[in-house]
């Protein structure tokens, strides 16, 4: 008995450009473009060329033919111009750098051969499989926007950050043929599933866009609502109060210039590590960005997510890049102990990425002093003790011991901004390295040494032994006459050792 068979031919797969990668820092040497079958794997792509289009003149500029290529068995295929900088590249073509131009311009997915497109060939009216039309910040180009469904976009990889993200489909392989209102843009995947961010869950707002890209907040004075994992909490005794939360990782949206943590300035107990949902009222609290007012926080237990730290380093390009991570966890290591006038007072020293000096101690007044300030704000930044009150006992950071500029600090915190300056909260107590006193005077040179000494308060009381802090309050230095005597015996060291033939004392008393 005969048996007939279906020999219809299977339905052609759904081929799309996926993912393209137009520019990268520097010299553009990991460019490609990705094509997609949907998952179906193996598709042949013979009879199909990619082609390249310039936004300048809406002109070809590069072609390649696909004949005997086809994608693999997951369904992907990559063009590139370097294999050695991109991973599972199929197809590694020329020239190495400098492949894709950055937009506005179009790949373009045609049916042919490469020869029916040389160089200067106008936009096709027919045989078009796919094509992007993508920028890096550009206008749009009317012509090759021609190339696409009728009110679809051009799509900008520049949108956060061009040179280390790529334009691809999100989520993976929607949106159909030359459609392009489904692109966004994520970390470059060559050969794999598309980077793409979680879907936004309905009334929640991601933290980066709360923070935005600049100073303040652009939802100042609203009420919104967050969610991620709680980074720290400051509700202990004398602390300033609240917690900060952090968005997760997978939900953190690749721009540099937004941060992704926030301080919640509530008293709801919360504990570092889960994930909580925050209602209240965006503010900028003499420039920091909170949320704050009637706050109401959920306790979200049946969620799990991480927020990792972001390495603090210094001087930084601007202050930009510090308020990119106001409210985010941070790690520092290797920042240097340069100021603690403000420890015994208010639990805050100073941290940078060397010891700075005051600025007219290496430029002339004016302009190159001025010039020298600038780069010493730059590259500083406080640590803080986590505590609103004036004066703590025992004061922070000394470790019983004391605490001494060129000391090396390691630490993790939280970025914030207090008192015109970016501060750091720390979470736990930072380790100091380093730092002992010198035993000798450095040597100048020269045939007469002069030094400057600030003897920090040496007042002598009443001058009779008495009238110190002890019994009279408003009496600046040594708070009796006990303290006084350590004093003058801990500078009179210090000025036989400094072994100068001139020595000008300040702060210094009858």
């Amino acid at each position: 008995v005969d048996t007939l068979v279906d020999c219809e031919p299977p339905a052609p797969s759904p081929l799309l450009i996926n993912e393209v990668d137009a520019d990268q820092t520097g010299t553009d040497s990991a460019e490609f473009i990705e094509l997609f079958d949907g998952g179906v794997g193996n598709t042949d792509l013979t009879g199909l060329s990619i082609v390249l289009y310039n936004g300048s003149n809406d002109l070809s500029y590069r072609a390649y033919d696909l004949d005997g290529l086809s994608t693999n068995a997951a369904g992907y295929f990559v063009l590139c111009g370097n294999a050695g900088n991109t991973a599972n590249c199929d197809l590694d073509v020329s020239p190495d750098t400098n492949l894709i131009q950055n937009g506005a311009d179009a790949v373009v997915l045609l049916t042919g051969d490469a020869a029916n497109f040389p160089n200067g060939s106008s936009l096709p009216t027919t045989g078009v499989v796919d094509a992007l039309v993508y920028d890096t910040n550009d206008s749009d180009d009317a012509g090759l926007l021609g190339l696409l469904n009728p009110g679809q976009p051009q799509v900008n990889e520049g949108a956060t950050s061009s040179t280390t993200e790529s334009n691809g489909r999100c989520d993976n392989g929607t949106g159909g043929a030359l459609n392009t209102n489904t692109y966004s843009q994520g970390a470059p995947t060559p050969g794999e599933e598309n980077d793409c961010p979680s879907p936004p869950i309905p009334g929640i707002t991601l933290i980066s866009a709360v923070q935005g890209s600049g100073a303040t907040s652009p939802f100042d004075g609203q009420t919104l609502t967050v969610q991620g994992v709680v980074t720290a909490v400051f509700q202990g005794t004398d602390q300033i109060g609240g917690f900060t939360v952090q968005e997760e990782d997978t939900d953190a949206d690749a721009d540099p210039a937004t941060s992704e943590g926030i301080y919640v300035f509530s008293s709801a107990p919360v504990t570092v590590g889960e994930i909580v949902t925050v209602t209240g009222d965006v503010a900028e609290f003499f420039g920091l960005t909170e949320i704050t007012g009637s706050v109401t926080v959920v306790n979200e237990t049946a969620m799990s997510g991480t927020a990792s730290s972001t390495p603090l380093t210094l001087p930084a390009a601007s202050f930009d890049d510090l308020e990119s991570i106001e409210g985010m966890l941070v790690t520092g290591a290797g920042l240097v102990v340069t100021e603690v006038y403000n420890l015994g007072r208010f639990g805050t020293i100073s941290l940078a990425g060397e010891r700075l000096p005051n600025p007219t101690q290496v430029a002339a007044p004016g302009a190159a002093a001025n010039a020298q300030q600038a780069a010493n704000d730059l590259n500083r930044v406080n640590l803080d003790d986590t505590l609103s009150i004036s004066n703590p006992f025992p004061v922070p950071f000394v470790q019983g011991g004391t605490l001494r500029g060129g000391e090396i600090a390691s630490f993790t915190g939280v970025m914030f901004y207090s008192f015109g300056d970016y501060t750091i909260q720390p979470i736990g107590d930072p380790v100091f390295t380093g730092g002992a006193r010198p035993t000798s005077a450095p040597d100048v040179g020269g045939d007469i040494q002069i030094a400057a000494f600030n003897v920090l308060n040496y007042f002598n009381g009443d001058g009779t032994g008495g009238g110190f802090g002890d019994v009279d309050p408003t009496q600046r230095g040594a708070d009796s006459l006990v303290e006084f005597n350590r004093q003058r015996d801990k500078i009179i060291a210090a000025i036989v050792k400094l072994d100068a033939e001139v020595i000008g004392l300040m702060e210094i008393e009858n």
